[in-house]
């Protein structure tokens, strides 16, 4: 059942700041509570009021409310609103004060509540990789009042209909669903069929494949030791794939074929870096390594589109909605935050992530990476740099490496990074001779 938060509250700036910061809440309405509006009968009510003549209302009958917060300057037991009645069980009185941390700390255990919902979520687009799964899979319908309804799809056991699943797709579903009590069941069975494909290091679709299946065992299943491991496997697989041929044809081959953006730039990234690496003394196959394992984390909980973006300028003029946005923003804080929870993992890996845009605090992007920071985030960000460009241009049917080139120099004066640029370039040049 939804919830709506009905607010009427004389102190404007008050008002705001709780519909600001409710509206981030899943599973949540804010709307201004009207005389003439009858209370939404189908959702959990509450009411946030700081009026005497509204909270007189309320006080002897709930009235389609779950709960009441009335925000008072006084103490309750001096109010004398309440002297001549028993407090009911609904109604909880709370000081100005400390009015926002009250309401905060009480809708951050309903939504816990919320979300220890009957489903689980899966992304439609693995179902296209596994010949079936041990649940029953749903889809979600949204009734009025933003409700919604599961109907099963499709039944545990059975073959996955691929060309349903591509219809569905076609429709705009991203995400298909299954109980939760069998979330142990699909995590060992996803975990299993994709790690045979982290294993093909022959191919480039398994690897695509397997970024995506670790992304979302990630997102859904935590990063533990034992998961992180799929981590450890995939980039050695990727490492592997780039010593089998000259980086100009691994860049080209992977602009050219039908594998999703985050795998190419996670590829293109360790590709151009390891000829920096291996071209300079800047570095170890170790530090190869660490980068193939930034390129496959630092991104974690973006999307494809998302993933393109990286810098504040890009982020302002894209299309994203606000609250993608938002996600973009702070993705390097919320990837640094989720893998500090691998206590196996050292400091210095952790900030890599937390860095790898050149802020401090993980949120927003510089321009370029201080000379403050370590050697290998340097070589991480110009990388990524000339592996975003070269995705763009590619998109748009076209692109010119030189005018790459001149604009990433540009945009990196420091020395050190310029010797990078060079290195960087030198692994990428081969792809214009081939294009003339």
């Amino acid at each position: 059942m939804k919830r709506t938060i009905y607010l009427d509250i004389e102190n404007s700036l008050l008002a705001n700041l709780l519909d600001v910061l409710f509206s981030n809440v899943d599973e949540l309405k804010i709307t201004t509570l009207s005389p003439e509006e009858s209370i939404d009968s189908d959702h959990d009510n509450y009411l946030v009021t700081d009026k005497d003549e509204t909270i007189s209302l309320f006080k002897s009958q709930a009235n389609g409310f779950k709960k009441v917060f009335y925000i008072g300057v006084k103490d309750l037991k001096d109010s004398e609103l309440f002297s001549d009645i028993k407090l009911p069980d609904y109604l909880e009185f709370i000081p100005a004060q400390s009015a926002t941390k009250s309401l905060i700390s009480f809708f951050k255990e309903e939504k816990s509540k919320t979300e220890m919902s009957q489903y689980s979520s899966i992304p439609i687009s693995l179902l296209l990789e596994v010949p079936s799964i041990t649940t029953d899979l749903f889809i979600r319908l949204k009734k009025d009042n933003n409700n919604a309804q599961y109907i099963k799809r499709f039944e545990k056991n059975s073959d996955i209909d691929k060309e349903a699943i591509k219809r569905y797709i076609t429709k705009g579903e991203d995400k298909l669903y299954f109980d939760k009590k069998d979330y142990q069941k699909v995590e060992e069975q996803l975990k299993e069929i994709f790690l045979s494909s982290i294993l093909d290091k022959n191919s480039t679709l398994a690897l695509d494949k397997s970024t995506k299946a670790v992304k979302y065992i990630f997102e859904e299943f935590g990063i533990d030791t034992e998961n992180f491991e799929y981590v450890n496997t995939l980039s050695s697989s990727i490492i592997e794939n780039i010593k089998k041929d000259e980086s100009s044809t691994i860049i080209k081959n992977a602009l050219l074929d039908k594998s999703d953006i985050y795998y190419k730039k996670a590829l293109i990234t360790s590709t151009i870096a390891t000829s920096v690496i291996n071209s300079s003394n800047w570095g170890t196959n170790k530090h190869i390594e660490t980068i193939a394992q930034m390129t496959i984390l630092c991104d974690l909980f973006l999307d494809d589109k998302m993933s393109l973006i990286n810098s504040n300028e890009k982020l302002l003029h894209s299309d994203l909605s606000d609250d993608k946005k938002q996600i973009v923003l702070t993705h390097a804080k919320k990837a640094y935050e989720s893998l500090y929870q691998n206590k196996e993992l050292d400091i210095e890996f952790l900030n890599l992530i937390l860095h790898h845009h050149g802020k401090e605090d993980g949120i927003g992007f510089s321009d370029t990476i201080s000379s403050d920071f370590p050697d290998l985030l340097m070589i991480y960000r110009v990388c990524e740099d000339f592996a975003i460009e070269l995705i763009e241009e590619s998109l748009q049917g076209n692109f010119n490496v030189i005018k790459i080139y001149e604009k990433i120099k540009a945009q990196h004066k420091e020395l050190s990074h310029q010797e990078i640029i060079k290195h960087a370039f030198f692994s990428i040049y081969a792809i214009m001779k081939d294009k003339n």
